[in-house]
């Protein structure tokens, strides 16, 4: 099924599989970019989504270690600027997204009509985010995903350091994991070494992603579809194959932080249970 995507004239994925911390299998199939053609490999950069979530979670979990943060203080504590409807909101319900702010995201592309190729700077989505005038529910009674959560625990993360979240992640957890090719891209005009173009197979509205215009017959016409964000925290992260088993590995013998197992225990232990099978953490 994988040599499906082999193609010259394709976008297409990595995939790596790891045995405990020992790596079995890792391989690239299809093209990077399809203007100028470029092959995927395991050090190919992506732009991997909410998956930088978990980076931002273990920021915060660090950031307790050291004991800078406690987790059950009010975001206000660390954001004294931060408006008052959110009062009684805890860093705990920014982590297990149980806060009831509004996601950032829907307002921006559903309301606002920003495509997701433009940058927004972080200074409008936090703008954005206080001037909201209520929660959707109180903090605490239930789960709603949001990415207005993990934005704001990206700047509780650099109100505490005094550096951007890429510079503490890099000097916390890149760096000590020899993540090179990994960074929360937070300048989206500089382009990145070796970096993958994302493509969709139907041409996207101007203003609205969510506003597609008709699909395309042929499934083989392709148009480039990159996030350029300026803001990152809930996203933004950009890494390899080989970067990310690296992160994975560490999740069986851990050098980050003190390199206790309890920071790994905590980072994975579920903050609140959205199902009975399934529970939510620091990002995972």
């Amino acid at each position: 099924m994988l040599r499906c995507y082999e193609k010259k004239d394709s976008p297409g994925f990595c995939t790596g599989i790891l045995i405990g911390d020992e790596v079995v299998y890792s391989r690239g199939f299809g093209m990077a970019t399809l203007d100028p053609l470029s092959t995927i490999t395991p050090d190919t950069v992506f732009d991997v989504g909410s998956m930088a979530k978990q980076f931002t979670g273990m920021t915060i979990a660090l950031l307790e270690e050291q004991g800078k943060l406690n987790i059950q203080d009010s975001i206000q504590t660390y954001l004294p600027d931060f408006a008052d409807y959110a009062r009684d909101v805890t860093v705990a319900n920014l982590l297990f997204h149980t806060s009831g702010i509004r996601n950032y995201t829907v307002l921006a592309y559903y309301i606002m009509g920003y495509h997701p190729c433009e940058p927004i700077p972080a200074s409008d989505v936090y703008e954005m985010i206080c001037r909201l005038r209520s929660l959707n529910f109180p903090p605490g009674n239930r789960y709603e995903y949001s990415d207005s959560n993990y934005f704001l625990l990206a700047k509780i993360v650099e109100k505490i350091t005094g550096q951007t979240l890429n510079t503490f992640a890099r000097e916390s957890i890149f760096e000590p994991l020899r993540m090179t090719s990994t960074c929360f891209h937070d300048q989206s005009r500089v382009e990145l070494f070796n970096q993958a173009t994302g493509h969709v197979n139907y041409p996207v509205a101007i203003r609205s992603p969510y506003l597609m215009v008709k699909r395309t017959e042929s499934p083989d016409e392709f148009h480039p579809l990159t996030s350029r964000y300026d803001h990152v925290g809930a996203e933004g992260l950009w890494t390899s194959l080989n970067d990310m088993m690296k992160w994975s590995r560490n999740f069986f013998h851990n050098c980050l932080g003190k390199g206790r197992k309890e920071l790994i225990q905590r980072f994975l232990t579920p903050g609140v249970s959205i199902t009975p099978e399934f529970g939510y953490g620091y990002g995972i």
